[in-house]
């Protein structure tokens, strides 16, 4: 057994006066018993050994142990405590193996009844078979694959895009259009192509994107664009553009004039 119970209440109640080096020696001696799944041995040099005793203290708390918690018998120092335990582990595993035989046996079953139907089904052919002509067209079912990954970043660098995959992969986060679908929203949000969401993304190790976000995070711009945020200056390029486009507009005959 590499496992098995310790009821801290039972165990604390049984080994209370117990000194430190006798709770340590009974330890060692149950995990010995566990771990072999047998009688410990009546050779006390070698059991010394096992439990690793050097000192004369040690060795006398493993024979302190040995008589209070242990039975002696030929086949060597028994624990009925730790029997039980290793008597209930052995049944649980039988009864699992069972019924994975049951359920393979039965899977096993069924195959062979199913190709036999099958076979019988195309050996005998019954008067209630119709006649196969050629009105009959071949179904046509909609294909239901997912999209390729890199048809979800139209447009996007192509090392963003292997970088945002490898972040993706890392944080077991599996490429799906919904989720580059939430991204582009949130993007939008904040003003940002997806391209420059998804560089964010990249370097503030991101698996997704909240428009929030590049404000509450400070996230700042490239290397020579200044102290302000891509948010800031997203906001202020909408700005310009904005001038741009009306100062245009008026002087090709100031067709936004008013009145």
């Amino acid at each position: 057994m590499n496992y098995y119970s310790h009821h801290i209440g039972d165990y604390t109640t049984d080994t209370a006066h117990l000194s430190l080096l006798e709770d340590g020696a009974y330890r060692r001696l149950m995990d010995r018993y566990y771990s072999t799944e047998a009688p410990l041995s009546n050779d006390e040099a070698g059991l010394f050994r096992l439990v690793r005793a050097r000192s004369d203290e040690e060795k006398d708390a493993v024979r302190i142990v040995l008589q209070e918690f242990f039975q002696a018998t030929d086949a060597g120092w028994v624990h009925k405590r730790c029997d039980a335990e290793i008597a209930a582990f052995k049944d649980k595993c039988m009864k699992a193996a069972d019924a994975a035989n049951k359920r393979w046996n039965k899977g096993s079953s069924t195959d062979a009844m199913q190709t036999h139907s099958e076979g019988n089904a195309d050996a005998l052919p019954t008067n209630n078979q119709e006649p196969i002509t050629n009105n009959h067209k071949p179904v046509k079912t909609k294909d239901k694959s997912p999209p390729a990954p890199d048809a979800l970043f139209p447009g996007v660098d192509s090392q963003i895009v292997a970088d945002f995959k490898a972040l993706r992969t890392k944080h077991k986060a599996p490429i799906t259009q919904t989720a580059i679908q939430g991204i582009v929203r949130e993007a939008e949000k904040a003003g940002l192509t997806l391209e420059g969401a998804l560089r964010i993304c990249c370097e503030r190790g991101w698996r997704s994107l909240k428009a929030e976000w590049i404000t509450q995070h400070g996230v700042r711009a490239g290397p020579g664009q200044g102290t302000s945020t891509v948010y800031d200056q997203t906001m202020a390029a909408a700005e310009r553009a904005k001038a741009r486009i009306f100062g245009n507009a008026g002087a090709q005959g100031g067709q936004y004039d008013a009145g």
